[in-house]
């Protein structure tokens, strides 16, 4: 079903074309060759019950499963937050396994149709990735939620970090943004974010707004995420805020570990100016070995 008419008429919600295709003959239980989609997947994923239901009596498999994602209509209909579909397939699916996941999925897949579908929410969103500050003052004044979650798990402030947008981060932290929400999906605070990046004025942004430098991410400390990734500046940053440069992971790591298990020698000469202790050189012999 790859770019196929029926395809694009779904994805369009338009009712009468598609009657139009089935009539000529579209073939409802072709598959999309690059999602493993069936025409009623993504009828169920759009979110269209009446195109569900002319899907289906003519002829749509209920119970096809997407050869990519093992899941069936009912599945996308659950992760979508489309109830008035997932009470329709319900009773047409016969795999009990596919049922109980649907279920399990559904109470999450309203919350995030209830974010989509918040017209404040979008609003906000909307004018933090354009970077239009003002707006953003205007609807946290109409009562937007400062630290919301966004359908991807991502707060205001984690999504401004993300697109180095730091006049955007500065005025969302002067409004009241917590510096240490982390994202729901992957826990990465948006301090740890700006590591990653490589942003060291926005590390310092954060921290001076209150961003805990001792706040772990996947069980690592900050300091040990810039020493991974060889961030110099921002590990000066860190340091200056008096963090623990010897604080261990529950496997027993420091950040001279993960500065020398990446092979970063000014990080490791950085670390132990600053007191890191320990023997590394085991470490950074594997690293040796693996690279060369």
């Amino acid at each position: 079903m790859e770019n196929s008419a029926l395809e694009t008429a779904i994805a369009r919600e338009d009712i009468e074309l598609t009657k139009s295709l089935i009539n000529k003959g579209a073939n409802v239980n072709a598959v999309n060759r690059e999602t493993g989609e069936t025409s009623l997947m993504l009828a169920a994923y759009t979110g269209n019950l009446q195109l569900v239901k002319i899907l289906l009596e003519a002829g749509a498999l209920a119970n096809a499963v997407n050869r990519e994602t093992g899941e069936t209509a009912l599945v996308f209909a659950a992760q979508r937050g489309h109830k008035d579909i997932f009470e329709y397939l319900l009773p047409l699916t016969t795999d009990l396994q596919q049922k109980q996941y649907a279920e399990a999925e559904l109470p999450r897949g309203l919350l995030l149709k209830a974010r989509r579908d918040d017209p404040l929410l979008s609003s906000l969103m909307a004018a933090v990735v354009r970077g239009e500050i003002q707006t953003i003052r205007e609807l946290i004044v109409k009562g937007a939620n400062i630290n919301v979650f966004d359908e991807n798990g991502e707060t205001p402030l984690y999504i401004s970090v993300s697109n180095y947008a730091i006049d955007v981060a500065r005025a969302l932290l002067e409004l009241g943004a917590d510096p240490n929400t982390p994202a729901e999906n992957d826990s990465y605070t948006p301090l740890a974010e700006a590591i990653v990046g490589g942003y060291t004025e926005m590390v310092t942004l954060l921290i001076e707004a209150g961003a805990n430098p001792d706040l772990l991410v996947d069980g690592a400390t900050p300091l040990m995420i810039a020493a991974e990734g060889n961030c110099l500046d921002i590990a000066n940053v860190l340091l200056q805020t008096g963090i623990d440069v010897n604080s261990r992971t529950e496997g027993g790591d420091t950040a001279l570990l993960f500065a020398a298990g990446n092979g970063n020698i000014e990080m490791i000469q950085l670390l132990q100016n600053a007191g890191a202790t320990g023997d590394y050189s085991e470490v950074l012999e594997d690293w040796r070995q693996n690279e060369f």
